[in-house]
């Protein structure tokens, strides 16, 4: 009778396993096409810190991207990052990582997610919230775990939590808008007087 009772114990958790896993990836690929499925967009964004809430906005548009957090600002292509330091004066040019998620690194794949890089995990689940963590599955990986929060009514992100040399991270998504203008593209001639630092 025990015996039986742990099968049966077993099957139930394996099938709840299963169902969390399948919501999961629901949840996971509805975001991601409510991206895909738009030419451009803009994001307001808040980065949590210790000392407050630091504001930031980007724009994207295919693999273009503009940002601005603070007196930062970052410009992407397809191959190259722009790192404009207006306390500093100084620019720094650097290959683009195509493989990061962090939104603050490559905004443009901050949503964008493989199946198969990422084990998917349903942590929570409400009328309109869904939170789903991501583990990748490569070790190589500089990120750890993800968490993303979700309006499922609307498939948007509310906020996402990166997992950074044992640190957490949390960035609050405010307002996605779609866009039809191209992101905006660096000029170098704009900062004629910044020293330039180039890492390529």
């Amino acid at each position: 009778m025990m015996k039986r009772w742990m099968i049966g114990l077993a099957a139930l958790l394996f099938v709840t396993g299963v169902r969390a896993e399948d919501r999961s990836l629901a949840v996971l690929r509805q975001l991601t096409s409510a991206f895909t499925q738009m030419s451009g967009y803009s994001v307001d964004f808040e980065v949590q810190t210790a000392d407050g809430a630091i504001p930031g906005y980007y724009e994207v548009n295919g693999p273009n991207y503009y940002m601005q957090v603070n007196d930062m600002e970052a410009y992407g292509d397809a191959q190259f990052r722009y790192e404009v330091n207006s306390s500093k004066r100084e620019i720094v040019i650097d290959l683009v990582d195509l493989e990061s998620h962090n939104l603050l690194n490559n905004p443009t794949r901050a949503f964008d997610f493989v199946e198969g890089e990422y084990a998917t995990e349903l942590l929570d689940e409400t009328d309109q919230m869904a939170v789903i963590r991501l583990t990748p599955k490569s070790v190589r990986s500089a990120v750890g775990a993800i968490d993303i929060e979700v309006d499922t009514t609307r498939s948007m992100p509310v906020a996402v939590i990166y997992e950074v040399d044992g640190d957490r991270v949390r960035i609050d998504i405010r307002a996605v808008s779609e866009r039809e203008a191209s992101a905006r593209a660096f000029d170098r001639s704009k900062y004629p007087d910044y020293e330039w630092i180039d890492f390529r």
